[in-house]
């Protein structure tokens, strides 16, 4: 079952909120000016949310591990700045 709340309501009621989702199982959505704005799941709702999502495939989780690895960036900066230095060379492409 779902409920919808508003704002001011899930602000006032946030403990009892809580405990109905975390042992009830209930599922709470909370509107702002009428407008339904985020759920309020149970953490077993989340974990088979998370297992039925579909997994990225290919670069995608190679992108997720970039956004972790901070010196990315500068290390990026260092091979324009020396591919800017290369000068051309010949490339005879006769086999």
């Amino acid at each position: 079952m779902t409920t919808n709340l508003s704002v001011g309501e899930a602000k006032k009621r946030f403990s009892e909120i809580m405990g109905r989702v975390a042992y009830g199982g209930e599922r709470f959505i909370i509107e702002r000016r009428g407008t339904p704005a985020v759920a309020l799941i149970s953490l077993e709702d989340l974990a088979q949310l998370d297992e039925t999502r579909p997994k990225p495939k290919g670069l995608l989780p190679a992108l997720g591990a970039l956004a972790e690895f901070e010196e990315f960036g500068e290390i990026m900066d260092e091979v324009y700045k020396s591919r800017q230095l290369d000068k051309p060379r010949e490339v005879n492409l006769d086999f």
